[in-house]
């Protein structure tokens, strides 16, 4: 269970750095 865990933690936590990066990306670009 605790594996499942923080893989699921970091699964979402590398979206979220996708998701700051496409954000910041488009930011840039407008």
């Amino acid at each position: 269970m605790a594996i499942v865990t923080v893989t699921r933690n970091a699964q979402i936590t590398i979206i979220k750095r996708i998701r700051e990066a496409l954000g910041i990306a488009e930011g840039d670009r407008s």
